[in-house]
This record gives C-alpha cells, structure tokens and sequence, in this order.
C-alpha cells in the first residue's frame, strides 16, 4: 500500500481543480521523464503507459471532479458531506479509468480487471479514504478551494 491516492484526494481538497489537475500533470509528466516518482520507486514512459496507466490519468481527471463535490454552488465548503462525496467520486473516476485501461491495453476480461485492479485495492482505499477525510475535515474549510 502507497500514500499515491492519499495525496491524489488532498490535491484535489488543497488546490482545487484547475490546480490539482496540474499538479498532477506535473507528476505524470516527471514520472514519463524517468523520474522514479511512482509506486516502488519507478518511472518511465513504459510504466506510465504500462498497467497502471488508466489509475495515472485518473489522477488527473479526477481533480475537479473532487474539488466540485467538495464544495457548495456558491463555493463555500460543504462541509463532511461533501468531502464523502468527493472522495467516493473521485476514487469512481480513478478506479473505473484504470480498470477500463486494464480491460483495454491489456486485453483483460471484466472480471479478471476488476480481481486485478479494483478488489484488492478497496480495504487501502477505504483505510486512506478514512484519512483524506479527516485530514481534509481539518485543512479543505481552510482552503479557497480554486475550479
């Protein structure tokens, strides 16, 4: 288990969505440049386009997903409600993009992406999940919250 979603989530929370999305631009195009940013210490294009590459994307697309739901209309803090919201949107993004790119480039059956890429990884997510909540509990009131 890595902290990576962790911080994915408390972008998104800290940032906002234009300058989440970017950060985890940067991330994505330091990890392609060989940097060993990655979970175990890795990088390359070759990991970054391998089986984690639909999660990587999701990083990005996710960010003003998150922000959005972490926020009223007006743009005031929604408060815990809205930070549940966020997390469990955000996590869908991340999940169903990288299971669909597990389905894709490697050719995987449904059920052979969702026993690789999504059933192992839920007790973590729950557990970070947890943690984003109650870190962003603490600094997303804080925050403008940027679209």
């Amino acid at each position: 288990m890595t902290l990576q979603s962790l911080s994915v989530t408390l972008a998104a929370l800290t940032l906002g969505g234009r300058l989440g999305a970017l950060s985890m631009s940067l991330y994505l195009l330091l990890g392609m440049a060989g940097l060993p940013v990655y979970a175990d210490a890795s990088g390359g294009l070759h990991t970054t386009l391998g089986a984690t590459g639909g999660y990587l994307l999701g990083f990005i697309l996710a960010q003003p997903i998150m922000a959005r739901a972490a926020r009223t209309r007006t743009g005031a803090y929604a408060g815990w409600k809205g930070l549940v919201a966020a997390l469990v949107l955000g996590h869908a993004v991340i999940f169903a993009l990288g299971v669909f790119w597990l389905k894709i480039r490697l050719g995987f059956d449904w059920a052979s992406a969702l026993d690789g890429g999504l059933w192992p990884f839920l007790p973590g997510t729950l557990i970070k999940g947890a943690a984003a909540f109650f870190l962003g509990l603490i600094v997303t009131p804080r925050t403008c919250l940027r679209g």
